[in-house]
């Protein structure tokens, strides 16, 4: 990154922090958002499609936002109005995969627990990174997030493992509902190929790991196994 690029980086997340002080309703802010910070952060950047897609992030704080089963959710990347949605709703634990960690981990305490397990966003996780991504699921206080920049490859890959491994959800089932949300990027791999050499790893290398802190839905493991190399 260029000391042009850096400052126009630096200059669009004074704008972000100017923005979240604004009063008045959250129309309000949007509105002084578009005049303000977009066509500035394209100037600053030379990246004009940043414009369209920091406007997109301030209006849907919470992108491709969906529940799995009870107590858990994805996303992609929330914003800081989306964060201060997910406190007001209750959310105990924020699991993250992309990064940095430290501005989500500042916004979300102390009435959120983050857990950042950082993953590849051009390459499928390994064994390990879904094993602890698994673990921090079934563990940690819900109602839980679990979130990348977009939510669809590295989310995707994750909730579908724990969906077959976990809830024992059909393999092609688990495909299709990852697929549903935009998993997954040609880089990733197969996803059905990568599920079925994690759980046939797993079958090997038993793990048992306690229950998850609420329910599951009916014909869920009580234990999990599945776990990878590194």
């Amino acid at each position: 990154m260029n000391l042009f690029r850096l400052a126009g980086f630096l200059f669009v997340s004074l704008g972000e922090i100017w923005v979240a002080r604004l009063p008045g309703s959250f129309a309000a802010g949007a509105a002084a958002f578009d005049r303000f910070l977009p066509e500035r952060a394209a100037v600053a950047t030379g990246d004009f499609s940043r414009q369209a897609a920091r406007t997109e992030a301030f209006r849907n704080p919470l992108p491709n936002f969906h529940s799995v089963s009870p107590g858990l959710f994805r996303s992609g990347q929330p914003s800081g109005q989306g964060i201060r949605a997910l406190k007001a709703m209750g959310f105990k634990t924020v699991l993250k995969f992309n990064g940095p960690a430290w501005p989500e981990r500042r916004a979300a305490a102390p009435e959120m627990r983050l857990i950042h397990i950082p993953m590849s966003f051009r390459n499928a996780p390994s064994f390990e990174q879904v094993d602890r991504a698994i673990e921090a699921i079934r563990t940690a206080p819900r109602p839980l997030l679990v979130h990348c920049r977009k939510g669809k490859d590295r989310t995707g890959f994750v909730i579908a493992a724990y969906r077959a491994a976990v809830e024992q959800m059909p393999l092609d089932a688990a495909v299709e509902e990852a697929r549903s949300y935009g998993c997954c990027a040609r880089s990733f791999g197969d996803l059905k190929s990568y599920l079925l050499r994690y759980l046939q790893h797993g079958a090997r290398h038993p793990r048992p790991i306690p229950r998850p802190r609420s329910p599951v839905p009916a014909g869920s493991a009580g234990s999990w196994s599945a776990r990878g190399p590194s």
